[in-house]
């Protein structure tokens, strides 16, 4: 049986000393268990605007956090959102931000636009942000993310993973897709399956053949 741990932590917010909750989950499962972590992250990373967003944490505790992780779950997945548009965010915050994703490389990798919410904090800031700067911003995140997740996928050629199948295909070149422990269900990419008669729900020993900017290819195998 394959098992997927999906983490979800909002980076910050964890009251106490989030390192040290991280680090009780690490030193609790991944000795005693093989299983396939996939880790999602919320969180911006500068350390002025982390302040402004009264998250408890800094852009090196974050790193921190993040190398120990890798460390000794080298095949953790990671999932991280972050946000673009929030009061204060100068162009020299933003290419820090850009900066930190080409650096840490995140695989699965989503970007919001900050929007202003009555009652919080942030609705009484200054310093906002146009809506077409911030919408240039996404998407000069999200297409440094595309060039990032084609060269990681990349690397699972030739390898063999375990695959869940979710349903029929709607992509006419091919007859099934279903996802790995790299995908979020109805979020992330897919690996797409040319076998006929696969059984929904089930899972198959798949060898990956291609992959594209964000989904797989791959071929049943015993």
């Amino acid at each position: 049986v394959q098992i997927i741990v999906l983490i979800r932590v909002d980076v910050g917010t964890v009251r106490g000393h989030w390192g040290e909750f991280v680090r009780w989950k690490i030193m609790t499962w991944v000795w005693q268990t093989r299983l396939n972590w996939f880790w999602g992250l919320t969180m911006y990373i500068n350390d002025n605007i982390l302040q402004n967003m009264n998250r408890k944490i800094s852009k090196n505790r974050i790193i921190q956090i993040l190398a120990e992780i890798k460390e000794k779950i080298p095949d953790a997945i990671f999932r991280t959102t972050f946000m673009v548009g929030y009061p204060g965010e100068t162009e020299k915050r933003f290419k820090e931000l850009k900066e930190f994703i080409k650096t840490q490389k995140f695989l699965r990798l989503g970007v919001f636009i900050f929007s202003r919410e009555e009652g919080t904090t942030a609705f009484e800031l200054k310093n906002r942000i146009s809506q077409q700067t911030t919408q240039i911003r996404k998407d000069e995140l999200m297409s440094l993310q595309q060039e990032i997740s084609q060269k990681l996928l990349e690397k699972f050629v030739g390898k063999k993973l375990k695959v869940i199948i979710d349903r029929k295909s709607e992509d006419k070149d091919f007859l099934f897709e279903g996802r790995s422990y790299l995908d979020a269900p109805g979020i992330d990419g897919k690996v797409f399956l040319f076998e006929e008669n696969l059984e929904i729900g089930k899972i198959y020993n798949v060898e990956i053949i291609d992959s594209w900017e964000y989904d797989l290819v791959g071929k049943i195998v015993n």
